[in-house]
């Protein structure tokens, strides 16, 4: 397969992990991994050569995004996750106040 494929191959795969894994931290270290794939596919392939990669690229952090949401959404956090959930949502909104 060309460089191109092989990458697009990790990407299923790695999304098929994600929908196979029975535990929030698995899930999440597949999510993680096809972000990672992303970014990887995008430093290494010619768009020249392919120029359906930015529709794919497109779609496929949609797909990221609602995979993500959907993690979020099935699984409650942990207590000791709920702190730093408050933290990071204060120091949002202290940011945006600021200027």
């Amino acid at each position: 397969p060309t460089n191109y494929d092989m990458w697009r191959q990790l990407w299923t795969y790695s999304r098929k992990m994600i929908l196979v894994t029975n535990t929030l931290s698995q899930k999440r270290h597949w999510l993680q991994f096809s972000k990672d794939v992303l970014l990887r596919t995008a430093q290494n392939i010619n768009t020249e050569d392919h120029s359906d990669f930015f529709e794919w690229m497109r779609s496929a952090e949609e797909t990221l995004a609602h995979e993500e949401q959907a993690l979020d959404s099935e699984h409650q956090p942990v207590p000791s996750d709920e702190k730093s959930t408050t933290m990071e949502t204060k120091a949002v909104t202290d940011s945006g106040n600021t200027g």
